[in-house]
């Protein structure tokens, strides 16, 4: 993410204002987001991606966050997607000591047929909810094969 793509940044130019604890996570955000893709870059695979949403995917990280992030699907389940899954999940365990919180939104697999398709009704969740809304929002793609782009663009 560019210093222009910043939002933050653009604002605190415009207003003349700086905020140095900002300026502090997002650059701590830059560092560890560049050693996280590094270490994940060989996971992807052409219908999945790992998303890094929340504090490190809008560069507000800290030393005090977790990582969110799940490994988005955009195809038909293959039993290869769990090995990625599970590696993806000891990478970034053995990086980032921190677990997610307990509510089981984040560091598990996320098909984005329930993304685009259980928008509204019975069957979209709050979790549903915050997955999609995160990843439009706030999340800062490793996805060398478009997955990510493909299903914001859909949603």
């Amino acid at each position: 993410m560019g210093e222009s793509s910043y939002p933050t940044l653009r604002l605190s130019q415009r207003i003349g204002q700086q905020w140095p604890k900002l300026e502090e996570a997002r650059s701590f955000s830059v560092e560890k987001l560049g050693q996280l893709k590094n270490l994940i870059a060989d996971l992807d695979s052409s219908d999945t991606n790992v998303a890094v949403l929340g504090s490190l995917g809008r560069q507000e990280f800290t030393q005090d966050s977790d990582i969110d992030w799940y490994l988005l699907l955009d195809g038909q389940s293959d039993p290869n997607h769990h090995a990625l899954f599970l590696d993806a999940q000891k990478r970034i365990k053995d990086f980032w000591r921190k677990d997610v919180g307990r509510e089981q939104t984040f560091a598990t697999i996320v098909s984005s047929h329930d993304l685009i398709h259980n928008i509204g009704g019975e069957e979209d969740t709050n979790r549903n909810l915050t997955r999609r809304l995160l990843l439009l929002l706030e999340s800062s793609p490793f996805d060398r094969s478009n997955v990510q782009e493909r299903v914001v663009t859909k949603s």
